[in-house]
C-alpha cells in the first residue's frame, strides 16, 4: 500500500495504468475530492477484468470496546459469506458478519466486540465450501478495519489482507489446495483414496467423482489409494 498523496480539493478524472505501461486500464471520471478527506483506492483483477473500488478513511470510530469491520471482495471466488468467531465455534452455530458479498463490492458489518478472532470465508450460503480460514486476528478497540479478499491462482480460494483505517496492510496468504478424486478403474468394484490424509474417494464404483473439493495443506502430500481393499 502506498502513502497518501495530497491533492487540491477539486473534481478529477482518475486513471489506472499498469506500472510502465501507457495504456489506461480504467478511468473514473467526475471524482470529487473534498477538503480534509482521505480515500484508499483498491485496484484488482487480471488483464481484461480490471476493477477499482474506493474506501473512505474517515469513518467514525465506534465506541470503546468495539471495532467497525468492512469486507471488500476483490477475489474471483464469487459471492462470499464472512464469519468472525471465537476459535472453536462451529459454523453451524454461527452467523456471518456479512453475507453474499459479490466481487467488486464492499460489505459493511455491524460493530463487533474488540478482541482476537478466527476469520472464515465461505461460498455464499454454503458453510461446507470453505474458501479461507485464519486464526488469531486481533481487532483493536475503537478501530475501523477492512478485510480485503483477493484472488488466488485457483480462482476459488481467497487470500485476505487486514487494513486498519489509515494504517498499514497485513497480508495473510491461503496455504490450502483443493483436491477431489475420480474412479476410472473398470475392473474393480470399489476404490478408496486419501490425499494428505483427507479422504476424497470412499469405496466408489467406476465413474464416480467427488461431489465436492476437499482442502489439504499445499505442498508435497502422500496419496494413498485402495483397490478392492488392497
Amino acid at each position: 500500500i502506498s502513502s497518501y498523496v495530497e491533492l487540491d480539493s477539486d473534481t478529477y478524472s482518475l486513471k489506472f495504468r499498469r506500472n510502465g505501461v501507457s495504456a489506461t486500464l480504467s478511468t473514473a471520471s467526475g471524482v470529487q475530492l473534498t477538503d480534509d478527506s482521505h480515500i484508499t483506492y483498491i485496484a484488482y483483477g487480471r488483464n481484461g477484468r480490471f476493477g477499482a473500488t474506493s474506501l473512505s478513511d474517515d469513518e467514525t470510530e465506534p465506541d470503546s470496546g468495539k471495532t467497525h469491520v468492512r469486507v471488500v471482495n476483490t477475489s474471483e471466488a464469487g459471492s462470499v459469506d464472512v464469519y468472525v468467531t471465537d476459535e472453536t465455534v462451529d459454523l453451524n452455530d454461527a452467523e456471518p458478519i456479512v453475507s453474499a458479498v459479490a466481487m467488486g463490492t464492499v460489505g459493511t458489518a455491524p460493530s463487533v466486540d474488540s478482541g482476537t478472532y478466527r476469520i472464515r470465508v465461505t461460498a455464499a450460503g454454503d458453510i461446507e465450501d470453505l474458501r479461507f480460514d485464519i486464526s488469531n486476528i486481533t481487532f483493536e478497540s475503537e478501530g475501523v478495519v477492512s478485510i480485503i479478499l483477493t484472488a488466488t491462482p485457483s480462482g476459488a480460494l481467497v487470500n485476505a489482507h487486514i487494513l486498519p483505517q489509515g494504517g498499514e496492510l497485513t497480508t495473510y496468504l491461503n496455504t490450502k489446495a483443493r483436491v477431489r478424486g475420480a474412479q476410472g478403474i473398470s475392473v474393480c468394484t470399489a476404490v478408496t483414496a486419501k490425499i494428505g490424509g483427507v479422504r476424497v474417494l470412499g469405496t466408489q464404483p467406476v465413474g464416480a467423482i467427488s461431489s465436492r473439493y476437499s482442502q489439504v495443506e499445499a505442498g508435497e502430500v502422500p496419496v494413498v489409494t485402495g483397490v478392492d481393499g488392497v
